[in-house]
């Protein structure tokens, strides 16, 4: 009778080649890791042909698990820039332009990214008249100073971001009154007034007067210029250049002084005069009260006017009639004179001549 053989366990034999590879190993100076994990199954035969794994001095051996698939390498998306259409450096900033008083709004669309955007605006954090949605990027508010806002604002998606430069610039609304400095020299020599919202007001003391005290021959200078309701006054091409200016007094005289944009005015006459500067539809109005001069004021001397000087020619006999010398008034009563000298003259010579013979 056959008698099955049963698969006869190597664990001995496995374990005295496991002992044996150590000891190898230690002789050789490699590092192993020694696999202790023996089963009660019988040792598989090995099948198929192949090339050996080599252990590098050093290294841990590659463990892979039976029946597992390699692990797949990721490649991260490509990102979107952040970018904005109308480039900007602060040099060259977009302009927004806006006129005191009057609302406005504006939105900030920047482009790209891995997400939905935000917009920071910096430094407009606290800036009166400002408010901002960093979530849509609208920029809107009420200004009443006439000045430039440079601000910065940064489109992000939290990862990466983009920067345009922006200047809000507040231009002055119509003008509404004039506003003039009055002084007594051209470098702002006092005494001085202020004349705004239609009063007054002396510098010194802060007193309000109905008019300027002035002396026939002095001069005042006035610097002048338009306002709006915000009192920003209106400079560049709004200002319109020098005010037209008037006067009551015909006589009084006036100069621009081109160098520091003021009119000089100069009071002839002691009387009441009002003096107007006009800018397009706007005018402000000054009252001085012009007293006689304390000193005499020089007056021009008139050119001299000829004179007569009498004077008498006289006859052969030596009677005559009184006549006017000459002046320089009349040509031909020189002429006349002359004359009548040499008459007399050639009478007495002839009376002389008689007297001999």
């Amino acid at each position: 009778m056959n008698q099955s053989t049963k698969p006869g366990y190597r664990r001995t034999a496995v374990v005295g080649a496991t002992i044996a590879l150590v000891a190898t190993a230690g002789v050789l100076g490699f590092g192993a890791t020694a696999a202790t994990a023996a089963t009660e199954s019988p040792s598989p035969t090995p099948t198929g042909t192949g090339t050996p794994a080599v252990s590098t001095p050093g290294s841990t051996p590659a463990v892979s698990t039976p029946g597992s698939a390699p692990a797949a390498t990721s490649t991260p998306a490509a990102s979107t820039p952040v970018t904005w259409s109308e480039p900007s450096t602060p040099q060259h900033p977009i302009v927004l332009t806006v006129t005191a008083g009057e609302p406005f709004s504006h939105t900030f669309v920047a482009n790209g990214g891995d997400g939905p955007l935000e917009y920071l605006f910096n430094p407009l954090a606290g800036a009166d008249g400002f408010t901002w949605d960093e979530q849509t990027g609208v920029l809107s508010g009420t200004l009443t100073s006439a000045t430039s806002y440079p601000f910065d604002v940064t489109a992000t998606d939290l990862h990466q971001s983009a920067v345009q430069h922006v200047v809000v610039e507040v231009q002055p609304a119509a003008p509404v009154q004039v506003v003039a400095d009055v002084v007594s020299g051209p470098n702002g020599e006092a005494p001085g007034w202020l004349l705004k919202d239609g009063t007054i007001t002396a510098y010194q003391g802060d007193a309000t007067v109905s008019t300027i005290p002035a002396e026939q021959g002095q001069s005042v200078w006035i610097d002048s210029t338009p306002v709006d309701r915000f009192d920003n006054p209106l400079y560049g091409p709004e200002q319109g250049g020098k005010p037209a200016i008037t006067s009551s007094v015909a006589s009084d005289e006036f100069a621009w002084d081109a160098t520091r944009a003021l009119w000089r005015v100069t009071f002839t006459h002691a009387s009441p005069h009002v003096v107007t500067l006009t800018y397009g539809d706007v005018t402000g109005v000054l009252r001085f009260a012009v007293a006689a001069a304390t000193t005499p004021v020089a007056t021009p001397t008139p050119a001299p006017t000829p004179t007569a000087v009498a004077a008498a020619t006289g006859t052969a006999n030596g009677s005559g009639t009184g006549t006017l010398a000459y002046t320089g008034a009349d040509d031909t009563g020189l002429l006349a004179w002359a004359l009548g000298l040499l008459a007399a003259g050639g009478g007495l010579l002839v009376w002389r001549l008689r007297r001999r013979a």
